[in-house]
């Protein structure tokens, strides 16, 4: 069968069914008297492997039986003698390359496919990148080491830059952008190795509650340290408390009482200064015996020669450091 190259025009939309997957075209000039679309002949695209699509009143370049019957579309045309130019489109590829922070393609290495003025792919023959860029502003850029950078359309401004997510061949995973968010029924997160964050602010919010486990040793380094707890607090430590500290410590209850117990063992307070115990009231001590490490116990006051620290007729002492409970 002979075909002639002829230039078509969409005379609407897709005729798309279960059979078929055509386009109404009309022949120029030939078949320009024909005002019934429904008369115009359909033609699918030439390769099997391209399923272009394409909107009423495009130009196309068809092969066409003589009759018109039968036919095929090559794609849309173009000026034969300059081209399309790609100015528009080197512009939005340098553009987004520098907001990527990817080297700017020079346009004798870059080939551009349009598809249907909703996007267009490129791709540079020399660095071996390609990309994606819809009309809606949201781009892609993809590395020939397995990069993947991505700008999100113009109009969402809190991700202007986009992000890029990077691979390499030892299997690690780069993801930079400007602000993230997630949303999960659940999580569950497993590293088998070290894991570290470094972040200028981080707040952990949990309707529930926060449960911090490990195993072995955990560390907790901070240049100041505020904690706030609205309600009640309660440390379970199985082990022994060890607490070092470099310039001093203050513990101020508002309203209660600050008590200390001890099940099994005993209490010591150190000081190298004065020890100073002070109270609004009273300070009670309960004990069968009260000792002293140094001094003597003053005198009661009862007697006539209680003042004497020992006794005048047998030497024994009158004065001690030791106070024993009546």
């Amino acid at each position: 069968m002979k075909f002639n190259l002829k230039k078509g025009l969409i005379a609407q939309a897709q005729n798309y069914s279960a059979t078929g997957n055509s386009w109404p075209v009309r022949v120029i000039p030939d078949l320009n008297d024909i005002e019934d679309t429904t008369l115009l002949p359909l033609y699918p695209n030439f390769f099997y492997a391209f399923n272009f699509t394409y909107a009423p009143n495009d130009t196309v370049w068809v092969l066409c039986s003589d009759d018109y019957e039968t036919g095929f579309i090559l794609g849309r045309d173009q000026p034969p003698t300059s081209g399309i130019p790609v100015d528009t489109e080197m512009s939005q590829i340098q553009d987004l390359e520098t907001t990527l922070g990817v080297s700017n393609s020079s346009a004798s290495d870059i080939t551009i496919l349009r598809f249907s003025n909703a996007s267009f792919h490129f791709e540079n023959s020399v660095t071996g990148t390609s990309g994606i860029i819809y009309n809606t502003g949201a781009s892609t850029i993809f590395g020939s080491d397995g990069s993947w950078l991505f700008k999100p359309t113009t109009a969402s401004d809190a991700n202007k830059g986009g992000f890029s997510v990077q691979g390499d061949s030892q299997g690690s995973v780069t993801i930079q952008g400007r602000v993230q968010s997630e949303t999960w029924s659940s999580e569950n997160k497993v590293v088998k190795g070290s894991s570290a964050e470094r972040v200028g602010e981080k707040v952990l919010k949990s309707d529930q509650g926060v449960l911090l486990s490990a195993s072995g040793k955990m560390s907790l380094i901070s240049g100041t340290q505020d904690i706030g707890v609205t309600g009640d607090r309660q440390a379970l430590i199985v082990g022994k408390d060890s607490e070092a500290i470099g310039t001093g410590k203050e513990v101020n209850v508002a309203t209660g009482e600050y008590k200390i117990t001890v099940a099994v063992g005993g209490i010591t307070l150190q000081s190298s200064a004065p020890l100073s115990l002070t109270s609004a009231t009273a300070i009670n001590i309960t004990a069968p015996l009260v000792k002293t490490p140094a001094g003597f116990v003053a005198p009661t006051g009862s007697g006539g020669l209680c003042g004497l620290p020992f006794c005048l007729f047998t030497g024994a002492p009158q004065t001690g450091n030791v106070l024993t409970g009546v």
